[in-house]
């Protein structure tokens, strides 16, 4: 199962100068790390408003 997947230590820990310095940086590495879960969420997002839109659009005639 690849919950109890053993994942690699990794050898060397953070030092002071590889964290962030701001904000900015965090949500730019964040993004670029999550950017698939970001659009999945998206197209999910979009796919469950859509009938909403066409309902609220068509629907009163």
């Amino acid at each position: 199962m690849a919950i109890f997947k053993r994942r690699r230590k990794i050898n060397e820990d953070f030092t002071y100068d590889k964290l962030p310095h701001n904000r900015f940086e965090v949500f730019k590495t964040l993004f670029k790390i999550r950017f698939g879960f970001i659009l999945k969420v998206l197209m999910l997002t979009i796919l469950f408003l859509l009938p909403l839109l066409v309902f609220n659009t068509y629907g009163r005639v």
